[in-house]
């Protein structure tokens, strides 16, 4: 039985961006091993030749399909090639071979498997918006030396350029802090100073008020330029948030009341309603095992034969 499809599956994730923007590290050859189709979410280089279910996008293509399975109709059993971030993997050859499997309606495929190793989680759902998001997050985390100072801390937003206003905050205070020491302070130090003085104290705030809880989607440093956004200024005495920057800042929230919670998240995201995104920390996301040189390896769940088998 041929597996149904949906009609709209959306594109391939291009993996030379993926390496690019998340920095992966180098390649480990890891062998053949069999790997659930629906995992496999992109593409080294034939993004515009296939969809995200891997149907052809052109007429040729999809008659070449058919002449390859009159002529080889085992054709799907032939190991594809593909590289492994995480969870998600990309077709390296064997397209068309994929191509076949699916339209077969197989759930597993056998691969030759190179494993590049990241510091996030990619699987099926992961888009290339999360991706170019989160290349932005470790971008600001690295000029600002916040991946130093406070290199747990995550800062998802949902538009590109607020990451720029998020820095020129963290710059300003690394300015003040200077010369309040009378000494060049480095990026770590200055940084993590931010985050404990003034980043987490205004995103308290803005967590503590009624008004912030109709900004429910907004993440914590949307909040926190939302708090901020046209004041300026220097902190009281031992880096406390002075009293008039907080009325100020309740008032910015105050503008969004429920009638408009649209209008104000549009300020903070410029997408209207459009979440942060960021790519999760890579970790335990569920079934997987670690393979003799450290990589992880989807584990295929037991078939109803293997259970018989034993």
């Amino acid at each position: 039985m041929v597996k149904r499809r949906t009609s709209s599956c959306g594109d391939l994730l291009d993996f030379e961006e993926v390496q690019r923007r998340l920095q992966l590290g180098a390649r480990t050859d890891i062998g053949t091993h069999e790997i659930p189709v629906d995992q496999i979410i992109g593409s080294v280089s034939r993004v515009h030749e296939f969809d995200a279910c891997f149907r052809p996008r052109t007429k040729r293509l999809a008659s070449l399909l058919v002449q390859i399975k009159a002529a080889r109709p085992d054709a799907a059993d032939m190991p594809i090639l593909v590289y492994q971030v995480d969870h998600a993997y990309f077709v390296v050859d064997g397209h068309k071979r994929l191509a076949l499997a699916v339209e077969e309606g197989r759930k597993f495929i056998d691969a030759e498997v190179g494993s590049f190793p990241t510091r996030f989680h990619l699987a099926r759902g992961t888009t290339m918006d999360q991706i170019r998001m989160t290349s932005m997050e470790r971008r600001f985390r690295e000029t600002t030396g916040m991946d130093q100072g406070v290199p747990g801390a995550r800062f998802p937003m949902a538009n590109a350029d607020a990451y720029l206003e998020l820095a020129e905050s963290v710059k300003a205070h690394s300015y003040d802090y200077s010369r309040a020491l009378d000494r060049v302070v480095d990026p770590a130090e200055s940084s993590r100073h931010w985050f404990d003085m003034v980043y987490r104290p205004v995103v308290d705030l803005a967590r503590s008020s009624g008004i912030a809880r109709v900004l429910s989607s907004a993440s914590d440093p949307e909040l926190f330029l939302e708090m901020r956004r046209g004041l300026s200024g220097p902190m009281d005495w031992n880096w406390q948030i002075p009293e008039r920057f907080a009325e100020r800042a309740f008032a910015n929230l105050r503008r969004a009341d429920p009638g408009a919670v649209p209008a104000a998240l549009a300020r903070i995201t410029k997408r209207g309603r459009k979440a942060a995104s960021a790519l999760d920390e890579a970790g335990d996301h569920g079934a997987s095992e670690v393979a003799s040189d450290g990589q992880s390896i989807v584990r295929r769940p037991r078939r109803e034969e293997d259970a018989d088998a034993e």
